[in-house]
């Protein structure tokens, strides 16, 4: 039951980064890009690594993954907000890739 449910978190994970990378190559907008990116970060890597974490079960390997999880957890989403930011700064001119809507 365990390789049932490790094997579904990885199968998740590569589900997750797979998209990404799609949504990667879809989308134009360096912004859409950043934000496909970024859920690869978060979501993708931490299902693979939770499906590695159960299929190891309780050894010392277990402590280093769930503390590298939790440092992805906590660096990805603040470089996204970072590299993002850059790019607003910088004033690229994002029109060409959508519509604004008339008021």
């Amino acid at each position: 039951m365990k390789t049932i449910i490790g094997c579904i978190f990885i199968g998740a994970g590569i589900l997750v980064l797979l998209t990404s990378v799609f949504g990667m190559f879809r989308f134009k907008y360096s912004l859409n890009r950043m934000h496909a990116s970024a859920i690869a970060d978060t979501l993708g890597v931490g299902l693979f690594m939770a499906g590695c974490i159960i299929l190891t079960g309780l050894r010392p390997i277990t402590g280093k993954m769930i503390l590298l999880l939790i440092f992805l957890w906590l660096t990805a989403p603040i470089s996204s907000h970072l590299v993002s930011r850059m790019d607003i700064l910088t004033q690229q001119k994002p029109g060409k890739y959508w519509k604004e809507e008339k008021r």
